[in-house]
């Protein structure tokens, strides 16, 4: 049995090559829970305008939680009529406005390591290698510039294209600019067997329809005794957004006549099952966030010996 003092475990390859990479050049926690992210958005279209949710904490530091997940569109545009009851809903009337790298960014800013820049690299690198040279071209943006590329023509106007007014959706410019309240305190928990800081939204019931597809995460502890987690959703279609090669899951709640609509900016989906774990005296001991449903990622942190041990069940 391998011993390490630093690890990160994820459900899916490239995000768990991506995320050991960060930690074997001495990157910390958060910094590879969003490396494993973010080549997942190279290896997936959907995965960049999804759900996106984290913890991180550590010793002397407390517990932060960040949401990125998509919110509802229609910020500055009048209530549309809506449609009919038996009218067909358009797919663009369902494309949420998202939010996954607002989180990312002020993450990184709060607790990351090194440059915003390194964490985006495996997902350019990923995008390449699936021959989506336009994902790829828009994650080097990202990396460039952070998550301001969304409020770039670049990026504005390929998703105005498919879901404005004009092709039966709500999403407008002002949909597009960084939400409010993205950074929050965790919040102390029970996870049912043990005490845990938890997303303080995880009780909240979800809005909209969740994207088919599945959960994912990436768990990871660094030598600091930093433990970081990050769920995300790949769904299984949307509406593409050919110019960007990416995928918009449809979260959005259509307008309908005669029913009050959901406040645009309001978060929507259910979020991801993510928990930092703590041991009787209140230390930070693990990490767990949960793979596809069934499954879960979890990563222990002996206190004394400092050894890392993995488990999925």
């Amino acid at each position: 049995m391998i011993r390490l003092r630093a690890a990160a475990l994820a459900n899916q390859p490239p995000a768990q090559e991506a995320a050991d990479a960060h930690l074997a050049g001495g990157g910390g926690a958060l910094g590879a829970a969003l490396s494993g992210f973010f080549a997942a958005c190279g290896a997936h279209p959907s995965v960049l305008l999804g759900p996106l949710t984290i913890l991180v904490g550590g010793t002397g530091q407390g517990a932060r939680a960040f949401d990125g997940r998509p919110r509802q569109p229609g910020l500055t545009a009048k209530r549309p009529r809506g449609f009919a009851e038996g009218t067909q809903v358009p797919l663009a009337a369902r494309v949420a406005a998202p939010s996954s790298p607002f989180a990312a960014v002020i993450a990184h800013a709060y607790a990351g390591q090194g440059g915003f820049s390194q964490l985006v690299r495996p997902g350019i690198e990923t995008a390449e290698r699936a021959g989506a040279a336009e994902r790829a071209r828009l994650l080097e943006r990202l990396a460039r510039v952070g998550a301001s590329a969304l409020t770039e023509p670049g990026f504005r106007r390929p998703l105005l294209g498919v879901a404005s007014a004009s092709e039966g959706g709500n999403l407008t410019a002002a949909d597009l600019e960084p939400p409010p309240d993205t950074d929050v305190a965790a919040r102390e928990g029970n996870d049912g067997t043990e005490a845990c800081y938890e997303l303080p939204w995880s009780d909240a019931a979800p809005v909209g329809a969740g994207a088919a597809g599945f959960d994912a995460g990436v768990c990871a502890v660094d030598t600091q005794g930093v433990f970081a987690a990050v769920g995300y959703r790949v769904a299984d279609s949307g509406l593409t957004i050919a110019e960007l090669e990416l995928v918009a899951p449809l979260l959005a709640v259509p307008v309908l006549r005669g029913v009050p609509r959901i406040a645009p900016g309001a978060r929507l989906g259910k979020p991801n099952f993510i928990r930092l774990l703590l041991d009787a005296e209140r230390r930070f001991h693990g990490v767990r966030a949960a793979a596809d449903g069934a499954r879960s990622l979890t990563l222990y942190r002996d206190p004394i010996s400092r050894w890392v041990t993995a488990q999925q069940k």
